[in-house]
């Protein structure tokens, strides 16, 4: 949910800036750009934290790395600290996923996939609420208080975070047998059920892969480089048309001075841009009812 709010809000506050910072066209890109830098190198470094600290330990950690980067974004006085405080909200944000990892090594494998499936479809209502969000505040109150209010969500699952169980599996890796039954027992407990008789069976860990596994064979460097491409295409779409959506719906037909437009750096309105009105967030919502669509 988080990161779906974090993409949406990109598309969202990027032609805002541009108007209220007379921004040119590379440097509103880069708002974008340095958000997935900060994915790019969070990925890793989230991934071995959680194997080492714990699934929930690092889904707080995220969470409160990415609350206090997200507030002091919506305070940040010039262009230059805005791209610094959203690059380091794009590191914290892409540690969420770990909460897939969570879901999954608590739930059967039977109805593992479903449970992710239903899990994928809050990256939808995260979109959704981003964009009613931006409708009520952004003609109003302003992008500051868009980014401010965002993060109301992550606060909430900060104080909430005391309820969220370890994962069990992950107890017996590290050869803590006694908070894996202590967990166990908490969620038999909440379920109201009787935890099943018998002693949990150690978990044999097997040595750690390295990056240079996936080329070890020929049949795993292709199917590693095919991997490599589809996650490549599919991301490179899908943000491509989140990111340009807004820009459909304010484009101009030529590069004039509208109603809509803001200010310009000559006399004959060189540089123009243009603010979503009402019926531009309005239509932006119904486009992005199509997320429900792709969860199902």
């Amino acid at each position: 949910m988080a990161d779906a709010m974090e993409v949406m809000m990109l598309s969202i506050i990027a032609p805002e800036l541009r108007c209220i910072w007379k921004l040119p066209r590379w440097q509103e890109a880069l708002i974008t750009t340095v958000v997935f830098v900060g994915q790019f190198f969070g990925a890793a470094i989230w991934g071995k934290f959680c194997d080492k600290f714990g699934r929930k330990t690092g889904l707080v950690a995220c969470s409160v790395w990415l609350l206090y980067y997200g507030f002091l974004s919506s305070i940040s006085p010039t262009y230059v600290w805005f791209l610094c405080m959203r690059m380091l909200a794009g590191f914290g944000v892409v540690g969420g996923n770990q909460g897939n990892t969570l879901v999954s090594e608590f739930v059967p494998s039977k109805v593992r996939g479903k449970c992710l499936a239903v899990m994928g479809s809050f990256f939808a209502i995260g979109s959704i609420g981003i964009a009613l969000l931006a409708l009520v505040t952004m003609s109003t109150l302003g992008w500051r208080w868009m980014l401010a209010l965002s993060g109301i969500p992550l606060a909430g699952f900060i104080c909430l975070s005391w309820w969220l169980p370890e994962s069990a599996r992950f107890c017996m890796l590290c050869g803590n047998e006694a908070e894996a039954y202590k967990t166990l027992q908490k969620v038999a407990r909440m379920n109201k059920k009787s935890l099943l008789p018998g002693r949990l069976k150690k978990i044999v860990v097997a040595e750690r892969g390295k990056f240079s596994d996936m080329f070890e064979t020929k049949e795993m460097t292709v199917t590693s480089l095919l991997l490599f491409y589809i996650w490549f295409t599919a991301a490179f779409a899908y943000y491509g048309i989140v990111l340009l959506s807004t820009e459909f719906l304010t484009q101009t037909v030529d590069n004039t001075c509208t109603s809509k437009s803001v200010g310009s750096l000559s006399g004959e309105c060189g540089f123009w841009c243009e603010r979503m009105s009402t019926e531009d967030y309005i239509d932006f919502i119904k486009t992005t009812f199509a997320e429900f669509i792709g969860s199902v």
